[in-house]
């Protein structure tokens, strides 16, 4: 990190003088580091990146919703990340009304998204565990289907075939578990 802080001023080499800080726990300096950056380079992709590491660093939650809204407007590459982020800041304010339609906002705009497939694959998990085998298997063809090169994916493939046979649909399970020696061998 301290390279890139003496290297010539770009986009790449602000961000990554930033992350270098914040590595190293040095969160002021990775703070300032990402500030210039996005001050600097508004419109650069790393500014994106940028948003949402600041996002992580600062305190308060108005000021971390206040970076994820610009990431949502301004760099839509990354919104996935900064809803998935954001749903988590509502729900930890006591909002779960909010916080839904944020996550509802990420499967319907951003649903091909790695946020999305981690937003699937925690609620395959919750239905899961309250027993609701028919809704996780739903979610994890999701995954499959629109999220297939998610690091999800494999392990949502696999689950589709297990809950499958549970139900008791041999056919189902079979085709999942062709697909899954297929697609991740």
């Amino acid at each position: 990190g301290k390279a890139y802080a003496k290297a010539p001023r770009t986009p790449l080499n602000l961000f990554r003088t930033g992350r270098g800080a914040q590595l190293g726990k040095r969160y002021s300096d990775a703070i300032a580091a990402y500030q210039q950056l996005v001050q600097a380079y508004p419109d650069a992709p790393e500014s994106g990146n940028a948003f949402l590491r600041l996002a992580q660093l600062v305190q308060e939650p108005q000021q971390q919703l206040a970076y994820l809204d610009t990431v949502i407007q301004k760099f839509p590459n990354r919104a996935g990340d900064a809803l998935l982020r954001k749903a988590e800041i509502l729900d930890a304010q006591n909002s779960p009304q909010a916080a839904s339609q944020v996550r509802q906002m990420l499967l319907s705009r951003y649903g091909q998204s790695d946020a999305a497939a981690e937003l699937r694959w925690e609620l395959a998990e919750q239905r899961v565990e309250a027993g609701d085998i028919k809704g996780a298997w739903e979610l994890a063809r999701q995954i499959a289907q629109q999220n297939p090169d998610s690091k999800f994916a494999p392990e949502a493939a696999f689950w589709i075939g297990k809950w499958a046979q549970q139900a008791g649909q041999q056919q189902e399970a079979q085709q999942a578990y062709e697909y899954v020696l297929s697609r991740y061998p």
